[in-house]
């Protein structure tokens, strides 16, 4: 897929005497990151770097197989339409290409016949790409109307350098070309192919040519007018070089070259004085040409002495095979006279320096790459410390070396050699000394006022020379030195087993980068000094299994963090409180893949609060619900090929609160693939979430998720699955727990009805019954002849005592012979109350009620009522007689007494004594009848 960044490497060849639009470097600021003096680019997805309209990629109409951009919006203008067709399995140019194409590749396809006139349509085209096809010749014609093409990329093709093949006249429509690449993939060169120099005199602005070195041809002679030619590039990608040797008149008269390169080639030799002539070059490559060898070193600098050279690359200039190498004095005698920036010296089996050569490398060198080597422990290291060789040096790689030594112990010896050295012809042991006492006195103080971040006791730009691993408090066991511009140390593969333990690193230092990876520092034992400006730590491969929590604590200017494949997950699972990366405050990139993690602590990155960039991918992580600072952009998660079932929802309010604070991106990236995502009922929530987010899921369209019935089912349709889940997992135990309650209260209320308004006539059923049962059932014959025992049983209230015995027993009982029931006087001993009313009721002819307002008051006497009253209902016989003792108010009175009052005739007690007889006869009537 064609890279957004390399779009822009492509901008910057075809453009280059035009400004990058400011457009795409705004665009390319959303997705590199430049850090201080030292610029690293993360290692982005092909769908964060490079995305469509809506952040997809768009197909073209004409084509499906190719991809289309409209590039005006990003450059002004400049460039219009970019049609991607690399590798889409074509056999020729397509002729529906957009007039407005200005970027067309069409590499890795099958193409190999192409008609004249195949781009004549395209106008506006600045870059076209047909390398890695089988083309094998150029018609005239080809190229017409491309008379804005800046760059041409044939490598890989098969078309020989003939006029058969290649036409005098084919190049001549470019006529704003810079740039041309004609390297091919043919293994040979026929004896009548010679440099096309006919067909490149068209090219008058050419500056960059790549062409297949020839070693009859005279290349001074062939190139001599191409004046704004300033690089060259003779090698071989496909092993088609046939150059064996560089002369000395070469290359004279081409002044205005700057970057040669003769790489994999068959360069056995080179004459003393070769590159002489050259006054422009700053940059020469002559790697891959096995049989040069170090010995070759004084002829090839001889003639670089007095120029600037910005890089040299000398890699493997010996064999694969054989022995040990070495580089002596008399192969960098002329060295030392070059100002050169950065030299290359990998793959050569380097194993030693001799110490009479160190004085002859160049103090000036910044960038120094000695990967895969050889090289041993010897004095020269010590040399190049004592003479200071590297004082400039910014960049060291010593990848894979196979050290045969305890090369922290070795370096560590040599600094304290150079030490003493240094101690001995200065003050520097008596100022040490005093800066000792009293920062002892500093450190009790810092211990005692601890606060929350590691202290730097003293000024770091007014310590002595090494004093930072003395003024700490801290007994280091390895002190190193480095020198103090270096800003990257490369030592990865080193195959170095040894502990990380109590070491500390001279400052004043520059290092901001150091990548350890692939070695065995088996444990990680805190504190590490000296490394305060570090921004980039890699120890991905270290096998580590023992981890300090304070390790990282000197390192608070540390932006990228790698500690893919080590075996740490115990301490980051028992990390609860988030203390390993506690002062990691400016970290923004950490990666952890690969350690085995089951689990990870709520708070463990809580002290991460400028991370942007986790990759926690190809672990065991089953749940994941960690927490993050809303001060983090959080805008890459990697955790991919894990166990989850899903995300936590700290996970997710973490995403849409960005989105809501407007920290969110369109190239933020959340990446799930491969675990064991699940969409039952309680996933909703995430399924519900991947519906509407807005952040790029990547690979999504892959994402399955294993449903209730075991179904797999893509998480793309999110939508339709949430809604689906919606009905099938539909809690209705609420509904079904109200409706019950409701029921209940319902029958409840209903019930509680029913009992309050039959509540009378279940007591009297009650009553009954039990009288019954208790065998004081009166016969049929005792209700049908009137046969009861009492005339009157007189219901009343205690208050109203007196006018019973005083008035109503004497006129009734005792003058009119009616025998009375009175509760004080007859009811039977030991009995219950209401057994003794039911019983004086079922004896009585009538029950006799004296209504007062005290009788109102008295539940007893409310009982003797409604007992009465249910008696006539269910016996049909008139049972009460109603005497009215006082007025008593209507209002608020229960409706069984209504009823009474209201559908039967009462008695008043007359007021006026005249009358009485007259009301007792009236009285004793209505009890007898």
């Amino acid at each position: 897929m064609f890279t957004f960044v390399k779009l822009l490497l492509i901008y910057t060849v075809i453009h280059r005497t035009e400004s990058i639009p400011t457009e795409i470097i705004q665009a390319m600021d959303d997705v590199l990151y430049e850090i201080s003096d030292y610029q690293y680019f993360l290692s982005l997805p092909e769908q964060a770097t490079y995305t469509m309209n809506n952040g997809q990629p768009h197909p073209c109409s004409w084509l499906p197989a190719c991809i289309c951009r409209n590039e005006s919006e990003y450059t002004n203008g400049t460039y219009m339409t970019m049609v991607n067709c690399t590798q889409s399995g074509l056999s020729e140019v397509p002729e529906t290409i957009p007039s407005t194409t200005t970027v067309l590749t069409l590499d890795g396809n099958s193409i190999q016949n192409i008609k004249p006139g195949a781009f004549k349509n395209l106008v506006y085209l600045k870059y076209l790409d047909l390398s890695d096809n089988f083309v094998d010749t150029l018609s005239e014609g080809l190229f017409e109307g491309l008379e804005n093409l800046r760059t041409l990329e044939l490598s890989g093709n098969n078309i020989r350098y003939n006029t058969s093949s290649l036409p005098d006249s084919v190049f001549k429509p470019l006529k704003k070309l810079v740039r041309l690449n004609l390297h091919q993939k043919l293994n040979s060169v026929d004896e009548n192919e010679k440099y096309p120099a006919k067909a490149l005199l068209e090219l008058k602005h050419l500056e960059q040519l790549l062409i297949d070195g020839i070693e009859t041809e005279n290349i001074a002679t062939t190139f001599s007018f191409m004046t704004n030619l300033t690089t060259l590039d003779l090698s071989s990608e496909y092993g088609r070089c046939s150059l064996k040797k560089i002369t000395a008149n070469m290359f004279k008269g081409l002044n205005n070259i700057t970057d040669l390169k003769i790489s994999n080639c068959s360069l056995n030799y080179i004459e003393n004085g070769s590159f002489s002539g050259m006054e422009s070059l700053t940059n020469l490559d002559l790697s891959y040409n096995e049989k040069l060898h170090f010995k070759s070193l004084a002829n090839i600098t001889y003639g670089l002495q007095g120029k600037n050279i910005t890089e040299l690359k000398l890699v493997k200039i010996h064999e694969t095979y054989g022995d040990c190498t070495r580089i002596e004095a008399d192969h960098l005698a002329y060295f030392k006279d070059v100002q050169v920036d950065n030299v290359y010296l990998d793959n050569n089996r380097l194993a030693y320096v001799s110490e009479d050569a160190v004085q002859y490398i160049p103090r000036s060198i910044h960038k120094l790459s000695v990967t895969n080597n050889m090289l041993l422990a010897g004095e020269y290291i010590h040399e190049m410390f004592k003479q200071a060789v590297f004082r400039n040096l910014k960049y060291l790689t010593m990848a894979e070396q196979t050290m045969k030594f305890d090369a922290l112990k070795f370096f560590n010896n040599k600094t304290r050699h150079m030490l003493k050295s240094i101690a001995s012809t200065s003050n520097y042991s008596v100022n040490l000394g005093q800066a000792v006492r009293k920062d002892k006195e500093n450190f009790r103080y810092e211990k005692e006022h601890q606060t929350d971040a590691p202290s730097t006791m003293l000024d770091k730009d007014s310590l002595p020379f090494c004093g930072n691993c003395y003024l700490q408090g801290i007994s280091y066991d390895i002190i190193l030195y480095i020198p103090k511009d270096l800003k990257d140390l490369d030592f990865s593969g080193l195959q170095i087993r040894n502990e990380l333990k109590n070491i500390c690193i001279c400052e004043h230092n520059s290092l901001e980068r150091l990548n350890l990876e692939r070695n065995v520092f088996w444990s990680w034992q805190g504190p590490i000094g000296g490394l305060s400006n570090l921004l980039s730590l890699n120890l991905a491969w270290n096998s580590c299994d023992n981890l300090s929590h304070d390790v990282f604590d000197q390192m608070t200017s540390l932006i990228q963090l790698n500690l893919t494949r080590n075996f740490i997950e115990r301490f980051l699972r028992e990390d609860t409180e988030g203390r390993i990366f506690k002062y990691l405050k400016n970290l923004r990139s950490l990666v952890l893949i690969d350690n085995k993690i089951t689990s990870l602590p709520r708070k463990l990155f809580q002290g991460l609060t400028s991370l942007s960039v986790l990759d926690l991918s190809y672990n065991f992580l089953t749940q994941i619900n960690v927490e993050f600072g809303h001060t983090s952009p959080l805008r890459f998660l990697d955790l991919s090929n894990n166990l989850l079932n899903n995300i936590g929802s700290n996970i997710i309010e973490k995403f849409d609160y960005d989105r809501k604070m407007k920290f969110y991106s369109p190239y933020c990236y959340l990446d799930l693939s491969n675990n064991n995502l699940s969409c039952v009922c309680k996933d909703i929530d995430f399924v519900a979430w991947v519906s509407r987010t807005n952040v790029n899921l990547r690979g999504l369209n892959d994402y399955t998720c294993t449903y209730k019935n075991g179904k797999l089912k893509r998480l793309a349709l999110a939508s339709e699955l949430h809604q689906e889940l919606l009905k099938d997992c539909a809690d209705y135990t609420a509904v079904i727990v109200c409706s019950c309650l409701g029921i209940i209260v319902f029958l409840n209320v209903s019930l509680g009805g029913i009992i309050y308004r039959y509540r009378w006539d279940m007591r009297y059923f009650y009553y009954s019954i039990k009288l019954k049962m208790n065998g004081n059932k009166l016969s049929i014959s005792q209700r049908e002849e009137k046969k009861y025992k009492y005339g009157a049983f007189i219901s009343y209230a205690n208050e109203n005592a007196l006018f019973v015995k005083n008035a109503l027993v004497p006129e009734l009982e005792d003058t009119r012979q009616l025998p009375l029931l009175v509760h004080d006087r007859d009811f039977e001993l030991g009995e219950y109350v209401y057994d003794n009313i039911m019983q004086a009721i079922k004896s009585s002819r009538k029950t006799l009620i004296l209504m007062s307002k005290n009788f109102l008051k008295s539940e007893w006497c409310i009982f003797e009522m409604n007992m009465a009253r249910l008696e006539g209902i269910k016996t049909g016989r008139n049972v009460v007689c109603l005497v009215m003792l006082e007025e008593v108010p209507l209002s608020g009175l229960p409706l069984e007494i209504l009823d009474i009052i209201r559908e039967q005739t009462y008695l008043e007690l007359p007021t006026d004594i005249q009358h009485s007889d007259m009301f007792w006869d009236r009285v004793h009537g209505a009890l007898i009848n």
